[in-house]
């Protein structure tokens, strides 16, 4: 759990119900229950989670080229992406806005170069606090 990772099923298929468990034991602003003990207590509510919901990201089709499209598309996305890690970083924690710098001309930064961003954030983060043994190894 110490890497960033997407997972992608289809609908109905868990994913909710997977990452509300996974948000339950890792996420620091959660509190595991006593069936978590199989986690190392270090590692139990220990990390950073954060959830998008791609339903949100939505986007006008119009009859052009579906090149056209899918930069719509990608635009939609690198927009819901960006302001899901500014408010995850601004709001819910903190800690990591002084840490968290935008990716290199943001004009043509992509999804993953904000979200490579958050993770040095979070890792230059547990490095300078020594939060996480885990972080201080990566």
């Amino acid at each position: 759990m110490d890497k960033l990772s997407l997972f992608a099923r289809p609908t109905q298929m868990g994913k909710s119900t997977l990452f509300s468990l996974a948000e339950k034991v890792y996420s620091k602003t959660e509190t595991a229950s006593d069936a978590a003990k199989i986690i190392p207590e270090n590692r139990r509510n220990a990390g950073y989670v954060l959830r998008f919901n791609f339903l949100e990201v939505t986007c006008a089709m119009t009859p052009s080229t579906w090149q056209e499209n899918l930069r719509r598309i990608d635009l939609a996305l690198l927009g819901y992406i960006k302001s899901t890690v500014s408010r995850y970083t601004r709001f819910y924690h903190q800690e990591l806005e002084p840490f968290f710098t935008e990716p290199d001309a943001a004009e043509r930064a992509q999804a993953e170069d904000y979200l490579q961003c958050l993770a040095n954030a979070i890792a230059d983060y547990s490095r300078s606090n020594r939060t996480s043994e885990f972080f201080s190894q990566a």
